[in-house]
């Protein structure tokens, strides 16, 4: 399996031209299968500790999530009828809640070794059940939205480093960003809303770019579910830039600048990409990205929303990671029906607002990829003289 696994590698890796052919002959010639004594070796290394829900596809996960959150609702309806909690004693949702989450935490951490279905689920309903009734305990007892919020951090922060699911983790992260941006907007902090935006993209350019290149796997596996957490997240926020009532919530009334930001940001992911495809800066392929990818943000820089879900779908594309590409396919999709309609001008000016741009992307793309073919041809004849 590993000596099929390397070769294929080798071969992709030829086929692209990011190999030479005395780098590939060199590869090949030292061998590309593990001697016995290494092979051994890693047969002997214990297998690691994966659960149920980290072996599954990812629709599964998302009906495991729907069925955990449905579990909590019926559980919790079940105590408030038995009158074990009552919101006349505050205190009853947050004790309630902190005990749900730390019987929950503890059977994760017995099953994780032998992995069990009924076990993980049963983990994953008690932590949603006690995260949702520990926030409303919290609610009532401080009555101060930012308090509450702060909880939700320290109480997520607690949860991504105790329970290492996936779909817990990345359920974390999507409500930590979320309860900091709250946090932000509530107390009118508008420059720091700004610059949380900005911290997203970036973090989100860091994740997806560099995550490979971590020493590892552990931290992999961390950085995994919340990379997935803050490109949620950050299609969340661009959702309230589309209508004049979400944008108060968050307090932001200039968008132009967060268009800005998502620029620059995917303008830095297709430099990490073009380096890592020996496509220089000054080459033509290199300058028609660079100069379709700035026409692209300056025509859209009243709709954020589109620049970000294009930056999620240029890293999720090539990260081969078709789950987050159907995302910010649905996110883009989205944020054009919207703007769209959105636009006070009439249906014929709205059609030829549609029919120009789809044109000029089009001849876009065929250029690139005749750009494309040319730069892996003269990269190839130069790899050959050479």
């Amino acid at each position: 399996m590993t000596s099929f696994s390397l070769s294929r590698l080798v071969n992709q890796l030829s086929q692209e031209n990011l190999l030479t052919e005395q780098e590939t002959e060199a590869l090949r010639a030292r061998g590309l299968e593990l001697a016995p004594e290494e092979q051994q070796a890693l047969a002997d290394q214990p297998a690691p500790k994966t659960s149920v829900q980290d072996t599954s596809p990812w629709y599964i996960n998302v009906l495991i999530g729907f069925s955990a959150w449905l579990s909590s609702v019926f559980m919790i309806a079940f105590l408030l009828a038995v009158r074990l909690l009552s919101f006349r004693e505050k205190f009853t949702f947050f004790v309630a809640g902190i005990a749900f989450l730390g019987i929950g935490v503890a059977i994760y951490q017995v099953q994780r070794g032998r992995p069990s279905v009924f076990l993980n689920q049963m983990a994953l309903a008690l932590t949603m059940t006690g995260r949702i009734l520990s926030v409303i305990g919290a609610a009532l007892v401080a009555k101060d939205p930012t308090q509450t919020a702060l909880y939700v951090v320290v109480m997520e922060v607690i949860l991504i480093v105790l329970y290492a699911e996936k779909l817990q983790r990345f359920l974390s992260t999507f409500l930590i960003h979320g309860a900091i941006l709250f946090i932000l907007s509530h107390n009118n902090l508008v420059p720091l809303v700004y610059s949380y935006i900005a911290l997203l993209s970036l973090l989100l350019y860091g994740l997806w770019v560099y995550e490979f290149r971590l020493p590892t796997s552990q931290l992999q596996e961390l950085l995994g579910p919340i990379g997935y957490g803050t490109a949620v997240a950050l299609l969340t926020v661009m959702a309230f830039s589309t209508t004049p009532a979400t944008r108060a919530f968050l307090r932001v009334e200039l968008w132009w600048p967060i268009t800005a930001v998502m620029a620059v940001a995917w303008l830095l992911s297709c430099l990490s990409i073009a380096h890592q495809y020996r496509v220089g800066l000054t080459s033509p392929l290199g300058l028609f990205t660079m100069l379709t990818l700035a026409v692209f943000c300056a025509s859209a820089y009243q709709a954020p929303g589109i620049t970000a879900a294009c930056f999620v779908l240029t890293l999720a594309y090539h990260r081969d990671e078709r789950l987050m590409a159907g995302i910010a396919i649905l996110g883009m999709v989205g944020f054009v029906v919207i703007y769209y309609y959105g636009l006070r001008i009439t249906l014929l000016q709205k059609s030829m607002a549609m029919l120009i741009p789809g044109l000029v992307l089009l001849l876009a793309r065929g250029a690139l990829l005749g750009l494309s073919r040319s730069h892996a041809t003269s990269t190839a004849s130069a790899a050959h003289a050479s």
